[in-house]
């Protein structure tokens, strides 16, 4: 998920003195840094300025760092003419939270400060900076510098520097050789075993939830297997060892936690693969084997394509059968990686066996083509054919389109991420305009090529999609899924799924309904020799309801759309949308005793009630304010509800079961009228009720996920979009900061009116 840029995550600590912070008194200071700090400087303010002497540095600092050190160092810097002095500074308390700071001084004037340990405020810091500078200077995945303002970030070393004036020059220079990661995989074993410690490390301390999916009990025989292989191994081959690298971060089953750097560690073919159904086709190539193009692949040297899918599962994050295809076709592309599998002979090149498009079948081999310029050739439809809607307008990743032959809007929603702000609340907007205009009898959302993007920007599309009384009705309202639907997309799947009588049809999304994922630039660690880097998930977020056990959203009609579809331009997909007819249901109708029965509140989970009402003569069910469903009785006992496989029953003793494709999941009782969960109370206006509630909640479940950061986030934005109550919003997050002494990163700081 991509964390949204205008948030701090800031840290509150009691002071040097020890002295008592009040939870208030936090809160409050929260409040005034949230809304203060980004007008401010980033430059610290208790520093002596740039080009100061040392001793005026060290006096400015006395009272503000917890020991300091002065050393003499080599002169690295062209303008030290006599000397270089570095001041190190511990405990210095910079954006809330103590840092260690760094000031080079070259012939004892102050030409650089670096400020380390912001892991937790990098996204922030990015943000910042481009809007006070705008485009950096010098640019990478890890590095950014700002030349004009003097100022860089480093993400991977995790520090901020300032430069002088006349340091600038030589400053980028050095930017030039640095902003790339250079990974040296020329190693000895103790730097490699010192790597795999670091890595392990990293995967236990740093990622959310490393056996959220797979329990530790695998993980151990692979770590164990691969510091034998180190140790027992001549000369290690660094494949290999980068395999069990890969292997490893896998395991946690998380599609945003993986390896980066994969053509520079392992090289890399001149095509690309990709599914279509269960075979595997090349959908882009080097444009001298242009004719390979659409061939399905047979084998890979002597290893078959049902061999080989079983051999890279390791290597793949996969949670179901849409994930472990979305990832893995960037696999068989890397020489080294094929090799480390078992799939090749060898680390440098690989024979595919492939059935052409006529029927044919060839033999080609392939060489590591990293090093050298591609000209690449792309597969597309048949000559004469018209491309499909969802291959329409690359370049715009949110557009409606009406389809007159079947009065239906088509919504292509392929990135949740807004250009200027207010876009997406926008383009709700003008949803509702042009079902007005053309009366439209259907809407078709399309989240086929959604990567992701801020789930929070999600809530006033789907806010809008729940009110619109024509369209939210079964068989009106439709969502094209498929493996590539990932991250924010999979959340906007999911809510609309708890809050809308949608229709899905396609593939399976691309991870579970609850699954841990962040990729913003504090998931980046440095392995300490390579130089390798992985990116863990540092956060969890929750799209659909608690207990669910699917592996994926509800998916209602699937449909795969095979090699000749693509060339010939069909999307059976779209058409099994615009086909639909709503089928018969063999519901009931209950009498008004056996409806009373069904009436009332019931204990669903530790924050929210399942409440079950009559509204205009028909019965639904809320879960506070998350999911909303009508009710469809198929006997006096038991409910259909709007979501894919859940219905409830109730037995003769008043119990109410949840009941999830044929298994029970939750077993509940009725509450009492004045035993409200914290949720109901802040919903209610008990604000103090409800924030003691929280706390004692989070006292006993910690990791409850509903009450993690993110859920509660998410929360927030669907409260601020379907109540329009800022006074909700505010509370909420007081109570996330008294329950985590922090704002929670990624919650949209513009959802408070400070």
């Amino acid at each position: 998920m991509i964390s949204h840029p205008d948030n701090l995550l800031l840290e509150i600590h009691h002071t040097r003195n020890k002295s008592f912070i009040s939870w208030i008194q936090k809160i409050i200071l929260t409040i005034i840094f949230i809304s203060g700090i980004c007008k401010a400087s980033l430059y610290p303010a208790e520093l002596s300025p740039l080009g100061n002497s040392l001793n005026s540095s060290q006096m400015s600092l006395f009272t503000k760092c917890q020991k300091i050190e002065v050393n003499t160092v080599a002169r690295t810097l062209k303008i030290a003419k006599k000397s270089q002095i570095m001041l190190t500074c511990v405990g210095f308390s910079y954006l809330g939270k103590e840092r260690e700071l760094k000031l080079t001084f070259s012939d004892n004037k102050l030409d650089m400060v670096q400020i380390f340990n912001i892991r937790n405020v990098l996204p922030d810091l990015k943000s910042k900076l481009m809007t006070e500078y705008g485009d950096p200077t010098i640019t990478s995945r890890w590095f950014d510098y700002y030349e004009n303002a003097g100022v860089s970030l480093d993400v991977l070393n995790k520090s901020l520097t300032f430069v002088s004036d006349r340091l600038k020059k030589q400053y980028r220079q050095n930017s030039e050789v640095i902003k790339d990661n250079h990974i040296n995989l020329n190693l000895t074993k103790k730097q490699w075993l010192q790597d795999l410690a670091a890595l392990d490390h990293y995967i236990r301390n740093r990622h959310i939830n490393p056996f959220y999916h797979n329990g530790e009990r695998g993980y151990l025989p692979l770590f164990y297997q691969a510091q034998d292989y180190i140790k027992s191994t001549d000369k290690p081959d660094s494949n290999i060892i980068n395999g069990f690298i890969d292997k490893l971060v896998a395991y946690t089953g998380d599609g945003h936690s993986f390896v980066v750097g994969r053509t520079t560690r392992y090289g890399d073919y001149p095509f690309f693969i990709d599914y279509f159904g269960e075979d595997m086709h090349i959908i882009s190539i080097d444009e001298k084997n242009k004719h390979l193009l659409g061939a399905k692949i047979i084998a890979f040297d002597r290893t078959s394509v049902i061999e080989a899918k079983k051999l890279i599962k390791p290597f793949t994050p996969f949670v179901n059968t849409s994930s472990i295809k979305r990832e893995s076709i960037y696999f068989y592309r890397h020489p080294g990686l094929l090799f480390a599998a078992g799939i090749s002979e060898s680390a440098k090149q690989v024979e595919l066996t492939l059935q052409l498009i006529n029927g044919d079948q060839v033999t080609q081999t392939f060489y590591d083509n990293s090093k050298q310029e591609i000209k690449w050739s792309r597969l597309q439809e048949n000559d004469g054919v018209n491309t499909p809607l969802h291959r329409q307008k690359a370049d715009k990743r949110q557009w409606l389109k009406y389809l007159p032959d079947n009065n239906s809007l088509y919504l292509h929603y392929g990135l949740v991420v807004e250009k200027e702000k207010g876009d997406i609340r926008n383009l709700s907007q003008t949803l509702i305009k042009a079902i007005d205009k053309h009366q439209a009898d259907r809407l078709i959302i399309d989240i086929r090529h959604n990567p992701g993007g801020d789930s929070y920007y999600n809530a006033a599309m789907i806010n809008v999609i729940s009110n619109l009384k024509n369209i939210n009705q079964r068989g009106n309202l439709f969502v094209l899924t498929s493996r590539n639907t990932f991250s924010a997309a999979i959340n906007f799947a999911g809510n609309l799924e708890m809050r809308t009588k949608a229709i899905f049809i396609g593939e399976k999304v691309g991870d579970t309904s609850s699954f841990p994922g962040e990729s913003g630039p504090q998931a980046s660690f440095k392995l300490p020799n390579s130089s390798i880097v992985a990116n863990l998930s540092f956060s969890e977020w929750n799209a659909t309801f608690d207990y669910d056990q699917r592996d994926a959203i509800g998916l209602d009609i699937p449909v795969d759309t095979s090699f000749t579809d693509f060339i010939t331009g069909k999307d059976p997909v779209l058409q099994a949308a615009l086909d639909y007819q709503v089928p018969e249901i063999s519901t009931i109708k209950l009498n008004r005793t056996q409806q009373y029965k069904w009436l009332g509140r019931y204990d669903y989970s530790p924050d929210k009630a399942l409440k079950i009402f009559k509204q205009d003569k028909q019965l639904k069910m809320e879960i506070t304010e998350w999911v909303f469903s009508d009710l469809y009785p198929i006997s006096h006992n038991e409910m259909l509800t709007d979501i894919s496989g859940l219905r409830l029953k109730k037995r003769a003793d008043g119990t109410l079961l949840l009941i999830q494709h044929g298994q029970v999941i939750l077993e509940s009782k009725r509450l009492d009228e004045n035993d409200l969960k914290p949720l109901e109370l802040l919903i209610s206006g008990q604000f103090s009720l409800a924030k003691v509630a929280y706390t004692e909640l989070y006292k006993q479940k910690p990791n409850l996920l509903s009450i993690r950061g993110n859920s509660l986030g998410l929360l927030a934005s669907h409260l601020k979009a379907r109540r329009n109550v800022p006074q909700l919003n505010k509370q909420l997050r007081e109570i996330a900061v008294s329950l985590y002494g922090e704002p929670i990163l990624s919650w949209d700081v513009n959802d408070l009116t400070l």
